[in-house]
């Protein structure tokens, strides 16, 4: 398989040659950032901008980058095999020079351009991915990245059509989700905790790890029945996932909605009833400033700007402007969500609540994390363990999702279709009254 792309770094022209006007670009350093089996990335600083090719290849897997006018210094240090990168090397090559990472397995990739900043040179930096893999069927459920080395195997997110657009930032939809005519909504549906970390445990030995992941499955199930939607489980096993991680799979399944399930436990054995949480306006502020102050992750972030090469007070404005969509959202979904487990039984809180939980921090998608029920109360414990209970939680969930994308449908999906269908249908029955 072979997939390129020419880029241009903004506003640096190119003359025939390749070359960046007003410079002769050359490879400072290559440099490796979070390497993981799943991913990671790869940087190439510049001494100046340079235009760029990129493309990937397989029998070796392995992804290449040309870039026609900028040589490459003898004696260029690369990173080490690490994660999913079994090797990086670069060499000259006519004017300019190539370097190809060689990859332990297929997986996505792009490659953009920062311009210099300060005492921090031009760079391009070479992201990699897991490869979504289609799902045995159309409609099953998928987990959103492999597991780590205490989990079982797992399958991966099905893959939107290639050369899809980014859609414009709306507040009801992740920005980096793709906007093709009909194409189904992506719910990430996170249980949480998982392997060595077993949650809260009850008093007749319910382990909160394995309620959640019953609950997720559950949920899937109904979200995948659901025409228009699909559910991506972050994890589908007895395995642990770092809590940034959860977010970096939904991102990666381009998911429209996070909901993150749990259940709460209090030192009163009395507390009961479910919750439903979405990030705090505080928790939004702290993760801006982590964000934004790894430019390289920023870098398609705040809503579908891109802020590489934008002043730090304007990129701020920006991504806060971003949260403030995204949290907004969040709350609305939450709503719905708490109404349909208000018809199911106890909530322990009225409202949505607003907390800093690490989960509900990605900027651009809609996130709620759910406490069912509380596993330290031992009638609650008991129906948290019922099969039947918690496929009656999930049908919850379920609902309150789909009253929420259907009175705010995004556009460009079935369920917007849908909707509009629906509403042409009642307003044709009321006009033949």
């Amino acid at each position: 398989m072979l997939m390129a792309a020419l880029l241009l770094v903004p506003g640096v022209a190119a003359s025939a040659t390749g070359e960046a006007a007003g410079a002769s670009p050359s490879v400072l350093a290559v440099r490796s950032g979070e390497l993981a089996a799943e991913g990671g990335r790869i940087v190439v600083e510049l001494s100046a901008p340079a235009r760029f090719k990129s493309f990937a290849l397989d029998g070796p897997d392995r992804v290449v980058v040309d870039l026609p006018a900028a040589r490459v210094r003898p004696g260029t240090q690369v990173p080490a095999a690490e994660g999913v990168v079994r090797g990086v090397r670069v060499a000259p090559r006519g004017a300019g020079s190539r370097l190809v990472v060689d990859l332990t397995a297929p997986v996505a990739h792009r490659v953009f351009a920062l311009a210099a900043e300060g005492t921090t040179p031009a760079r391009l930096v070479i992201e990699l991915g897991k490869v979504p893999m289609l799902a045995a069927t159309p409609k099953a459920p998928a987990t959103a990245g492999p597991p780590t080395p205490d989990s079982a195997p797992a399958t991966v997110a099905r893959a939107e059509p290639e050369g899809a657009r980014p859609g414009t930032p709306v507040s009801v939809v992740a920005a980096h989700a793709p906007r093709t005519t009909g194409r189904d909504l992506v719910i990430a549906i996170d249980a949480g905790h998982g392997g060595r970390d077993p949650g809260a445990v009850g008093l007749n030995g319910g382990r909160e790890k394995d309620i959640t992941l019953s609950v997720a499955r559950k949920l899937a199930a109904a979200i995948d029945a659901e025409p228009g939607m699909r559910a991506v489980l972050i994890r589908d096993g007895d395995y642990f996932v770092d809590l940034r991680q959860r977010m970096v799979r939904a991102r990666a399944a381009k998911a429209d909605l996070f909901v993150s399930i749990h259940a709460d436990a209090a030192p009163n054995r009395s507390a009961a009833g479910s919750s439903v949480y979405i990030l705090s306006t505080r928790g939004a502020s702290s993760e801006a400033a982590r964000w934004l102050a790894d430019r390289e992750n920023a870098a398609d972030l705040a809503g579908g700007v891109q802020l590489d090469g934008v002043e730090p007070v304007v990129a701020s404005v920006l991504m806060d402007l971003s949260q403030g969509d995204t949290i907004s959202a969040s709350d609305r979904a939450a709503r719905k969500v708490l109404e349909q487990l208000q018809d199911l039984g106890r909530v322990h809180k009225p409202q949505v609540q607003s907390a800093g939980f690490i989960v509900l921090k990605s900027p651009d998608i809609p996130s709620m994390l759910v406490e069912t029920a509380f596993i330290s109360h031992p009638g609650e414990e008991k129906r948290l363990r019922d099969p039947a209970h918690q496929q009656r939680l999930a049908e919850a969930i379920r609902d309150g999702v789909r009253n929420y994308f259907y009175a705010n449908p995004p556009a460009g999906t079935r369920v917007a279709q849908l909707a509009a269908r629906r509403n042409n249908l009642r307003v044709a029955a009321g006009g033949a009254r």
